[in-house]
């Protein structure tokens, strides 16, 4: 009703009073999904969430002001669902490329919907856990490092168990691999690859580890 002040619409959609946040999408075209120009950021997960296993769509479009993606918001339309994602050409907030999510500065790693195999593009410098989707790894996965990935959080591995390979840019000057375990450059632990690495006696860590985070 006109003079709400908790809600909007625009095209059938329903968003947030200031309309930045879209709340419920008009499904009308079920084959293709629009958000609004203005929205920034999709509130209700679930709700996306469910409309991805209910409807076939397409492709999802997002516009030029749109700013903030989440993992629950777009993993079932990347990875199970194989929705094409796109970007309005004038957004600077993000791109979109063989299934990631990229800053519009493209240092920074908003989602990645890459499964089992990881390839990180060269030019990403910060690794946050909050950017994977653990479930959809599998075993088997690979995760590869480009020379430019100069941070990964602490809880980026906490399910590292999915991740059975890994490779690093023999550039770079931040990450090396000593034998099956990923390093710092400080000779820091931060992962075991797991083929190869345990035997009857357990874990055994290679010369050249100086500390285990």
């Amino acid at each position: 009703a006109k003079g709400n002040k908790m809600y909007s619409t625009k095209d059938g959609n329903l968003l947030s009073a200031n309309g930045k946040s879209l709340i419920k999408f008009n499904t009308t075209n079920r084959n293709h999904l629009t958000v609004p120009e203005g929205v920034e950021s999709i509130i209700d997960d679930q709700y996306l969430h469910w409309i991805s296993n209910y409807y076939a769509h397409d492709t999802l479009n997002l516009p030029s002001s749109f700013k903030q993606i989440s993992i629950n918001s777009v993993v079932d339309l990347i990875v199970d669902k194989k929705v094409k994602i796109i970007i309005h050409p004038d957004n600077k907030n993000m791109w979109y490329s063989n299934n990631m999510f990229v800053s519009g500065g493209g240092t920074k790693l908003l989602f990645c919907g890459q499964y089992p195999d990881i390839n990180i593009p060269n030019g990403i410098d910060s690794l946050f856990s909050n950017a994977f989707h653990y479930d959809k790894f599998g075993d088997g996965g690979k995760l590869t490092i480009p020379e430019s990935v100069c941070y990964i959080d602490s809880g980026f591995f906490r399910d590292h168990s999915y991740i059975v390979k890994f490779d690093v840019s023999p550039q770079s000057p931040f990450f090396k691999r000593i034998e099956n375990c990923l390093v710092t450059s400080q000779g820091e632990l931060i992962l075991l690859e797991r083929s190869g690495i345990s035997t009857s006696e357990g874990v055994i860590i290679p010369d050249g580890v100086k500390k285990i985070s």
